[in-house]
């Protein structure tokens, strides 16, 4: 057992492990914001929390809105029943914020062991006797939907990461005091000579670059500066570069043939015009650059660091094949490396680069042998950097391989062979690799932390191309906690952030998440924008299953606009990508099939691929599989087979009652209880109520309208109007602008007798339609409009 701290104040006990609230010994319903901003205060009641900080806690960022924070405490006090004679435990700071005012004592709690699986409900066949209701407190926003988003985010941000992670012959000293204003943006070397020697371009840039950072200057990857540059229009000049980029100063070179062997010239320009120049000549080329950065780092007030510990041979070998790959030409930096046998066998460099190769090949067991054998090679294992790099590499091939718990192990390892100060870019990429673990293992609060401080690493680090990638998979991790609304300012942020680079593969997923949140969040319109900007990347987009989720996207948006006409070529588009190797999106395509059957009326062709997605998507994604459930019930029903709609809710898999969280998904908990109302069972009213609850916890607007859809039309076929009302009326304000939420105001307004509003909601239903048919039973005018004053 383990022993949690629960908070006890009044007749409350607030329990922030398990995310419970009680009232008197029983559990009460908590939107997530409201648990989070009482848990907060509570937690440190010993001092005043300000407004920045408890947004920043509560919503993930410090700029909320004074209305939403406002709004969040008003409905706290509101549920500690404050407003009817009971003392304010929530005192307001006047120009600050807040502090808890109420006497509170701390209780140990044993709890199960942290980590344990929790108990599934019972899913089994509900014919003939009441379901069984699941009693626990409704879901607990902190956990972290299963959905296909989060493993292809978590793929661009660690597989990304450690192809830019390469030995350096320098110890990395900690940032200079100037560091943090003094960004440098190193250019591809102008080559004056032909021949042999078209590597230098990028070898070179590279060794400058590592040979400047090295000295303690925050220096963008040479991988960033040449997406930057492929993004960048033709011609553009040092300043915009700069901007773009975040630098203070760009590095331009040229290397000449000379009677010595080469000269080469290094130029430093600021935004102001202001520049530096340094000019060497030495036999090697490599020599010359390392010599004319030494001037530069002069000429800017720093010293130079050590000489490198490399012989010349080894190093011009190791950037011809670093300028290859930086160039993405793999079998040239294959036959770099392998040219020379003896000399790779004994530098651990060129096996670590060697081992790169398979890894960006796709042979990623010889990759972890590579790794492996040089984690147990003594020479390379007492180099610190070189054995954190070794270790994230191992990490990156777990994660490929959805072994999480192996992953967090070797991240692990990799952040304790660094140094915090002296290594913010690889720090920063292993803790987002832990992060990305935790995640994946269902520890949500421990990965999210992970996430947060290694974003600050890498802002400090001045690499803005890893920023964004680590933005992008915060934001979608926000999205499947639940938080779309979170999710879509922190997405927008980060595809901004990655449009300089160009970066296509990565923005289409984040424009691929930025669609699901604004779906969650009934925001069509900002959906449609997202999709649109998605759709015109097609072409260009290299990744096959960001292929599948960009189209995937656009089918569901079309479907949810009711868009049928054109839903066609779209689908035609996704029929043509082999998807039989990757079970999430191949179910997430014959799931979308389904859902395409079913907006054209054909329940029958509802069944195969419903029956399909669910197989496949079951263990993977819950949640999704039980939308389709639910998709498959409804089409069993309309085709009057309900002895089969009864045997297949009885057959689901049981992955789908055990999610990472506890909780039953929401599809499925609305199949049991529709096939309980098909049967005119009260048991019914226990579920859907269940399944309110359920969904206000969540606050997510495009789950509550789920519930209401399928809930109203049962209470108005029970004769109680009100009941209905009062569920329509909880919707959010975005439920009104959709064609779901304004159909059930017709059919709201028709049972109550209301004419006039009837004939207005039916006609805004109209006008939202599209290919959608509004059923012909709404489309009568209710009895009362026909009487004296009805309306």
């Amino acid at each position: 057992m383990t022993i949690r701290t629960a908070y006890r104040f009044g007749d409350f006990l607030l329990c922030p492990a398990t995310r419970e609230l009680h009232q008197g010994g029983m559990p009460l319903t908590v939107a997530a914001r409201v648990f989070d901003c009482l848990a907060y205060l509570v937690e440190h009641r010993a001092r005043a929390v300000g407004r920045d900080e408890l947004g920043a806690a509560v919503w993930g960022r410090a700029d909320v809105s004074e209305a939403q924070l406002t709004q969040t405490i008003l409905r706290a006090r509101r549920l500690l029943g404050e407003g009817s004679g009971a003392p304010s435990c929530i005192r307001t700071i006047p120009k600050f914020g807040y502090h808890w005012a109420c006497e509170v004592v701390a209780d140990p709690v044993e709890a199960a062991a942290a980590g344990a699986p929790p108990v599934p409900p019972a899913v089994g066949p509900v014919a003939g006797e009441p379901p069984v209701v699941d009693r626990r407190p409704p879901a607990r926003p902190s956990a972290l939907r299963r959905h296909w988003l989060l493993p292809a985010a978590l793929a661009v941000l660690v597989v990304a990461a450690w192809l830019v992670m390469r030995p350096s012959p320098w110890p990395q000293p900690a940032a200079s005091p100037a560091a943090a204003t003094a960004g440098i943006l190193v250019l591809p070397v102008e080559v004056g000579s032909g021949g042999d020697h078209a590597w230098v371009r990028l070898g070179a840039m590279d060794v400058v670059a590592e040979r400047l950072r090295a000295a303690g200057l925050v220096v963008a990857p040479s991988e960033t500066t040449l997406a930057l540059l492929g993004a960048a229009a033709s011609g553009a000049d040092a300043g915009s570069l700069s901007r773009q980029a975040g630098a203070r100063w760009v590095v331009a070179s040229r290397a000449d043939r000379s009677a010595r062997g080469w000269r080469v010239s290094l130029k430093a320009v600021d935004a102001a015009g202001t520049e530096h120049t340094a000019t060497s000549e030495a036999d090697e080329v490599l020599a010359a650059f390392r010599a004319s950065a030494d001037g530069l780092l002069s000429r800017l007030g720093l010293a130079a660091p050590a000489a490198p510990p490399r012989d010349p041979a080894v190093e011009e070998t190791i950037q011809r094949a670093q300028a290859a790959m930086l160039e993405n030409d793999l079998a040239t930096a294959q036959r770099i490396l392998t040219g020379a046998p003896a000399l790779a066998a004994a530098q651990p460099e060129l096996r670590y680069q060697l081992a790169m190769l398979a890894f960006r090949a796709g042979r990623l067991d010889e990759a972890g042998r590579e790794l492996r054998g040089l984690l147990a090679d003594e020479s390379a294992a007492t180099t610190p950097l070189l054995r954190a790099r070794l270790h994230y590499g191992l990490g990156a091939i777990a994660m490929m391989r959805d072994r999480a718990a192996e992953a967090e192990a070797e991240f692990d390892a990799a952040l304790q062979s660094l140094d915090r100060r002296q290594h913010l870019l690889e720090y920063g990429k292993a803790l987002g690799g832990r992060g990305g673990a935790r995640l994946t293992l269902g520890r949500v609060q421990q990965g999210l932390d992970d996430f947060g401080a290694a974003r600050v690493l890498l802002e400090q680090s001045g690499d803005r191309l890893a920023l964004a990638r680590m933005n992008l998979t915060y934001g979608t991790a926000q999205l499947l906690r639940d938080r779309p609304g979170t999710a879509v300012s922190l997405l927008a942020e980060a595809i901004t952030q990655l449009e300089p680079f160009g970066a296509v593969n990565e923005r289409a997923h984040g424009y691929s998440a930025l669609v699901n949140a604004a779906l969650a969040l009934l925001d069509y319109d900002r959906a449609a924008q997202a999709s649109t900007a998605a759709w015109a990347l097609l072409p260009r987009i290299g990744d096959p299953l960001n292929r599948a989720e960009t189209v995937i996207d656009r089918v569901s948006l079309l479907l949810a606009q009711g868009r049928h006409a054109d839903v066609a070529p779209v689908l035609a588009e996704l029929d043509t990508l082999d998807l039989a190797a990757h079970a999430r999106l191949d179910g997430r395509r014959d799931s979308v099939r389904a859902q395409v059957a079913w907006a054209r009326g054909d329940a029958s062709a509802v069944l195969a691929p419903a029956a399909a997605a669910i197989g496949k998507l079951a263990a993977l994604e819950p949640d999704s599989a039980a939308e389709t459930v639910l998709l498959r019930q409804r089409a069993l029903l309309a085709l009057e087979r309900r002895s089969e709609a009864v045997a297949a809710l009885g057959a689901v898999p049981p992955e789908l009652a055990a999610t990472l969280d506890g909780r039953m998904p929401l599809g499925l908990r609305l199949a049991r209880a529709e096939l309980v109302a098909s049967a005119g069972e009260a048991a019914a009213e226990r579920e859907f109520a269940a399944a309110l609850a359920d969904a206000e916890a969540r606050e997510v607007p495009a789950q509550m309208l789920q519930v209401a859809v399928s809930m109203v039309p049962y209470l108005v076929a029970q004769g109680r109007p009100e009941a209905a009302s009062a569920v329509v009326g909880r919707l959010p304000t975005a439920a009104g602008q959709s064609f779901d939420g304004v159909l059930l105001q017709v059919r709201l307004h028709q049972a109550l007798g209301r004419g006039q509003a009837w004939a207005e909601a039916l006609q805004r239903a109209r006008a939202l339609a599209g290919g959608r048919t509004i059923p012909p039973d709404l489309q009568s005018a209710p009895l009362a409009a026909h009487l004296p004053g009805g309306g």
